[in-house]
């Protein structure tokens, strides 16, 4: 089966065994396709219809976003589960989320830093994968007019995972220091003051 790559941070890029994936038919098949990666639960058709089509009615939102799943399953068919109520994203379908690469490593570091009590070696090398899969805001330059929840929607997740690799970059920025690595506390605490310049 293929591989599918969806990267969010820093903007939206979507790849196929490595291959970019051509656009679709719209943003809004796009957003979806976002939408759903970045939260694996199926969810009620209407809700999606009226998150993305809020100033149509029912009837006309559903329709709107027949066509968009339409246009995603004729690339991504293995990586959509829709059934007449609701739609998700194929979990146990082979890829990769940025995304979620950046939470995993950060909760796997934070999980042994509890344990612990302070930052480790192991610990350390869990943030820097994070931090280095962290390429830059949640879909970056990716706007749809009209659609307020899903712009509200990205602006909370935009300011949380900015959050979660500020924390990362001055932990791992400390931690370089305290080991009297100054040019790596150097590099992190420059990547912090880029990604946070306040």
């Amino acid at each position: 089966m293929t591989h599918l790559s969806i990267s969010l941070l820093g903007g939206l890029h979507l790849s196929l065994d490595e291959a970019p994936l051509p656009g679709f038919v719209s943003r809004k098949a796009d957003a979806l396709l976002a939408y759903l990666a970045c939260q694996p639960r199926p969810f009620p058709r209407d809700t999606l219809a009226a998150l993305l089509w809020p100033d149509n009615d029912q009837n006309r939102a559903l329709a709107n976003l027949s066509v968009v799943l339409s246009s995603l399953r004729k690339q991504l068919d293995a990586y959509l589960l829709a059934d007449r109520h609701t739609i998700a994203f194929n979990t146990a379908a082979p890829h990769t989320l940025d995304v979620h690469t950046v939470e995993n490593a950060i909760a796997q570091a934070r999980d042994q830093q509890q344990k612990t009590g302070r930052v480790s070696r192991t610990v350390a090398a869990q943030l820097d994968t994070a931090v280095s899969h962290y390429h830059g805001p949640f879909l970056a330059g990716f706007h749809l007019r009209g659609v307020p929840d899903f712009e509200a929607w990205v602006l909370l997740e935009q300011e949380r995972l900015q959050q979660l690799a500020l924390a990362a970059l001055a932990d791992l920025a400390a931690f370089s220091l305290d080991r009297r690595q100054s040019a790596a506390g150097i590099a992190y605490a420059q990547q912090l003051l880029a990604l946070d310049p306040l």
